[in-house]
């Protein structure tokens, strides 16, 4: 069994790193990022925390959609005069799409064309559709969607509110009001090349004498700059030289001016990452979008937008001029691209007019990094549970999951863990994350974990990784700093002053921190809260009383803020509930490897359920070899105490939901039976 390949030791990490040094001593991106389904796969989990465009407002009409299908997730939005609605467009039946194209009408509703299921048009089967297809109340998976500067976005997964996420966004685009604009013409092409050189190229502008004479004579490269705009902004402006507009004689022939009067002496672009290319010219705006579609193919959906008074006669110089300029970085691109996928490549070094692409190439080295902490198998052996297979959708049959392995971790009746993704549907799970979302900003939550060492449960290799304990900062704490912590109590005059050395700290102790003592902790001496977000919905005291539901309710504010949530948590197969916590670890944290029970040493398996709504946590399991570790991308499973488990570090927020109790006997036997015949 392969083991994971230490940092310093592979590679590929060890090419990302370099891509990641200042600018005059990085290297290029490596050939590993722009061949493979495996990158691809990596790729492919920027859509997971992103939002990417869909589709401009003027666009989406009554009783019709709108679709873009970004690696191969198609997303549709509907309206049906009143409501925007998206989802994920793949039949509950047999995964076909019910729609086709960018847009169109809907007067029929949506009906997939294999075997003739309706949905409504918020992608749930319609009542009496097809009984004998066992698909009645499911619906195909709801997707976030919202409206910025005309133009609607989605998201599938775990990306912020899109005001927040876009909260950086160029100044030239707020003052431009794209939203009344009208689409001039739209043209599609295959570019066949890795998507991110599409971007590379977008994001230098010296390539312009070589590539772009045309444009090279409107725009000189050297009067160009790049600017990190922040979150996910990257962008740059280009000077006109003594033109009007970029077009082919480099006048405006009457069209109206689209750009605020302070933007119109220059050209704006900007890069939303990852997929959106814009720019912004005095007179029009250029719209790329993206959509991979394969490590060497990326489809480029190309619009231009006008003033709406604007006539389509006067416009024939800017589409004359851009389907020269489109055709010719079509061209070396792919050109490139074959150089790029030689075995032989290797990356080089920046030009220092390169720094917006350095910019781009920094944020795909950190994902890339960031993957691979669990993307260890080769793809022929990987389980979709193995890192680095981000997709969620259409998952394999039982019998493929789980395959044994050489020194298996504990498991469940011969599993790793098991799938109860069965337990709930997709619409239950996205309501649930709005929730859940939404609550937590007007809660308060809580630290912990912050003892896993000292308890002496973290795996023995992640024992001197450098993550500080809450205890060990304890006992290393001088008379006086130990008393600033007591200071900080909720009841300070509840401390024997005497034996301050004796007390613990920490999560049921006789001493638990409040949020005062936890920042001190955390600020002052170093100390590692895996948890930063810990909210119990129904408390109970000690570990060992977690799975007894005896004189214990749902605490009132969880009632209030979470109704939905324990709505859910109250149909699961429980025969009481004994304990449910919400964990949630902030961006770039990490959970240690660690395993509350050792095995052996316990008669029983702990019965619980954790739930993880957008499936984006990667907490994952690993074996007493260290061995590879298997991430579990269920939305909903049971695993097993007393195996190692972790949660990789992620550049987003994450969370699940840990439920503790005793099960209805008739589930447990139904459980193993289902892992058996798997």
């Amino acid at each position: 069994m392969a083991k994971i390949p230490a940092p310093e030791h592979d590679p590929l990490r060890r090419a990302l790193r370099a891509t990641l040094a200042a600018l005059t001593e990085a290297r290029t991106l490596p050939r590993e990022t722009f061949v493979g389904e495996r990158a691809f796969a990596r790729d492919r989990g920027l859509i997971d925390v992103n939002w990417f465009p869909v589709a401009h407002v003027s666009e989406l009409a009554a009783l019709g959609f709108v679709a873009t299908e970004p690696f191969g997730e198609r997303v549709v939005v509907t309206f049906d005069g009143r409501e925007r609605r998206a989802f994920v467009d793949r039949c509950v039946h047999r995964a076909t799409p019910t729609t086709e194209g960018l847009s169109g009408r809907l007067e029929g509703g949506l009906v997939c064309p294999y075997h003739g299921l309706r949905f409504d048009l918020g992608g749930a089967v319609r009542a009496g559709a097809a009984e004998h297809l066992c698909v009645t109340g499911k619906a195909m998976r709801p997707v976030r969607v919202a409206e910025r500067f005309g133009f609607l976005f989605a998201t599938l997964g775990g990306a912020p509110e899109l005001d927040d996420w876009l909260a950086a966004s160029p100044a030239w685009l707020e003052r431009a009001e794209l939203a009344s604009l009208r689409l001039l013409r739209r043209s599609r092409h295959v570019v066949a090349a890795n998507w991110k050189l599409l971007v590379e190229n977008f994001q230098e502008s010296h390539h312009f004498p070589t590539v772009h004479a045309a444009l090279e004579g409107l725009t000189p490269w050297r009067h160009s700059t790049s600017v990190d705009l922040g979150g996910p902004w990257l962008g740059g402006t280009m000077d006109l030289a003594g033109s009007e507009t970029v077009s082919l004689g480099g006048g405006r022939r009457g069209r109206p001016f689209v750009a605020h009067a302070d933007d119109r002496g220059r050209v704006h672009d900007a890069l939303l990452f990852p997929l959106w290319l814009t720019s912004l010219q005095p007179d029009y705006f250029l719209s790329y979008r993206l959509l991979p579609g394969g490590p060497e193919r990326t489809e480029v959906v190309a619009d231009i937008f006008v003033h709406r008074d604007a006539r389509d006669e006067d416009c024939d110089d800017v589409t004359g001029f851009w389907d020269v300029t489109n055709a010719e970085d079509r061209a070396i691109c792919e050109r490139q691209q074959r150089g790029v996928a030689a075995p032989s490549y290797e990356p080089g070094q920046y030009a220092t007019s390169e720094d917006g692409m350095h910019a781009f190439d920094r944020r795909i080295a950190s994902h890339h990094l960031a993957a691979l902490e669990g993307d260890v198998a080769p793809p022929q052996s990987v389980d979709r549970q193995v890192a680095g297979a981000t997709t969620r959708s259409d998952p394999p049959p039982a019998s493929e999951r789980a395959r044994p392995r050489a020194a298996p971790i504990v498991g469940l009746f011969g599993r790793p863990y098991l799938d109860l993704e069965h337990l709930v549907d997709d619409a239950t799970l996205a309501t649930v994350d709005r929730e859940v979302t939404l609550g937590l900003a007007q809660v308060e939550s809580s630290y912990t974990g912050g003892s896993l060492k000292w308890m002496g449960v973290v795996a023995p290799w992640c024992m001197d990784d450098g993550y500080r304990d809450l205890m060990h900062a304890v006992e290393a704490m001088s008379d006086e700093e130990l008393a600033t912590l007591v200071s900080l109590s909720d009841d300070p005059d509840s401390f024997d002053r005497s034996r301050l050395r004796e007390a613990t700290f920490g999560d049921e102790t006789d001493h638990p921190l409040n949020r005062a003592q936890m920042r001190y902790l955390a600020y002052r001496h170093g100390v590692y809260f895996p948890w930063k977000v810990c909210y119990h919905l129904l408390e109970n005291d000690r570990w060992d009383d977690k799975h007894s539901g005896a004189g214990k309710v749902f605490v009132p504010e969880a009632l209030e803020v979470f109704p939905e949530t324990v709505a859910l948590l109250r149909s699961l197969p429980f025969k009481q509930i004994g304990r449910v916590v919400l964990f949630g670890l902030e961006p770039n944290d990490h959970a240690p490897l660690h395993r509350d029970t050792e095995p052996g040493s316990a008669l029983t398996v702990a019965q619980s359920i954790s739930l993880c709504p957008r499936g984006d946590k990667r907490f994952y399991l690993c074996n007493d070899e260290h061995d590879e570790p298997l991430i579990v991308d269920a939305r909903a499973y049971w695993f097993n105490d007393m195996d190692y488990h972790g949660v990789l570090a992620d550049p987003f927020f994450r969370y699940s939901i840990r439920v503790d109790g005793v099960f209805e006997p008739s589930f447990v036997r139904d459980l193993e039976r289902r892992a058996r015949r798997g």
